[in-house]
C-alpha cells in the first residue's frame, strides 16, 4: 500500500479476470482474503507473507466475455497464503473460491482447500513454497487479525 511500484505491479492488465458481482465486494469470499492479507500485515509475529493465486477455467459455456473482450470466464479462482512467522514457522491457508455470486465471506470454511488440491488442479508445483508448513484447515484461524484493522489505508 506504501509502494507506488508494487501498486503499479499489481494492477497491470494481465492481472484482471472477469468476476461474479460481489465476489470482490464487501461481504464477498476474494475480498475477504483480501482484507486478511492485508490486516496481516499489521500483526507483529507476521514476519512476511507470500501469496500465489490464479484461476480455473472448466466451462466454456459461461465465458460470456470472451466474443467482446477475448478473455474467458474463470470458474473457480484460487489463492495460497503462505506466512512466516517471527518464530520460524511458516503456516498456509488455501482457498478454493467459486466464481459465483453466492461465494460469501459467510461460508468461508465452504472453500477451504490445501495446496496439494491445487497443485493437482492447477498443474502448479508452486516451487516456491516453503520446504515445511503447517496447513491451517480451520478458516477462522485467522480471523482475529480482522478486529480493529484499519483497511483504508
Amino acid at each position: 500500500d506504501n509502494s507506488a511500484q508494487h501498486i503499479l505491479e499489481s494492477n497491470y492488465m494481465t492481472n484482471v479476470l472477469p468476476q461474479a458481482t460481489g465476489f470482490n465486494r464487501a461481504g464477498g469470499a476474494w475480498i475477504y482474503t483480501e482484507y486478511l492479507i492485508e490486516c496481516s500485515r499489521d500483526v507483529s509475529t507476521v514476519q512476511k507473507q507470500v501469496i500465489f493465486g490464479g484461476a480455473i477455467f472448466n466451462d466454456p459455456t459461461n465465458d460470456y466475455f470472451l466474443q467482446s473482450h477475448g478473455i474467458p470466464t474463470p470458474d473457480i479462482f484460487w489463492k495460497v497464503v503462505v506466512r512466516y512467522e517471527t518464530d520460524g514457522t511458516q503456516k498456509v491457508m488455501s482457498w478454493l473460491l467459486p466464481n459465483h455470486y453466492s461465494t460469501i465471506d459467510d461460508n468461508m470454511a465452504q472453500y477451504i482447500s490445501t495446496v496439494s488440491e491445487i497443485q493437482s488442479l492447477t498443474g502448479d508445483s508452486m516451487p516456491e513454497l516453503p520446504d515445511s508448513y503447517t496447513e491451517e484447515t480451520d478458516p477462522s484461524a485467522w480471523d482475529s487479525v480482522l478486529t480493529g484493522c484499519d483497511k483504508s489505508r
